[in-house]
């Protein structure tokens, strides 16, 4: 609750604006103001039950921080942990890999055309998602081997970019584990 309450906070800030969602909808703006508009039914919430089951809280896995992705022209910022931009994106990688995941192949690939490539350093949010799932408590949610072939797939699509990206993330998370 405290990180999206930051998001919301640094959203406000920032006058309500980001840099990841698509709005389709902005090219046809004069032509939604003027069709007919629907009164939408008012919405209650269902009664709180007993034996209703909610969600566990899910934990936001973070490895890097902005510090940590070189500071070059060609390599474009990571944003900080209070950015809805980077929830969103990590959404993104999630669906990505919850949609895909029964071909390992496609899933890497898929993961490589999350639009927003060139706002984000994708290859370090992959890593950090894929990472978190690996680490997941009590159980991953995919197997452990699943986690590995997706990073081997993309190592090698991304030969030039992941490989030192999973390097620096092994060695961040042993960093502090080692007596």
């Amino acid at each position: 609750m405290d990180s999206l309450w930051l998001q919301i906070k640094n959203m406000r800030n920032n006058n309500w604006e980001d840099n990841w969602i698509v709005r389709p909808y902005i090219g046809f703006e004069s032509k939604l103001e003027s069709s007919l508009q629907h009164p939408l039914p008012q919405f209650e919430l269902p009664p709180d039950l007993e034996h209703t089951q909610f969600p566990l809280p899910h934990v936001v896995f973070r490895i890097f921080d902005t510090q940590d992705v070189p500071n070059r022209p060609e390599v474009p910022k990571l944003p900080r942990f209070n950015c809805i931009d980077r929830y969103l994106v990590e959404d993104a990688i999630h669906n990505v890999i919850n949609t895909k995941s029964l071909t390992k192949k496609e899933c890497a690939e898929s993961l490589l055309r999350i639009s927003g490539r060139s706002s984000m350093p994708l290859n370090y949010m992959l890593v950090e998602v894929l990472f978190g799932g690996l680490l997941e408590l009590p159980v991953p949610q995919y197997s452990e081997l699943f986690y590995g072939s997706i990073l081997v797939q993309l190592c090698q699509l991304m030969a030039d970019h992941l490989p030192q990206v999973l390097a620096q993330a092994v060695a961040t998370s042993t960093r502090d584990s080692t007596p």
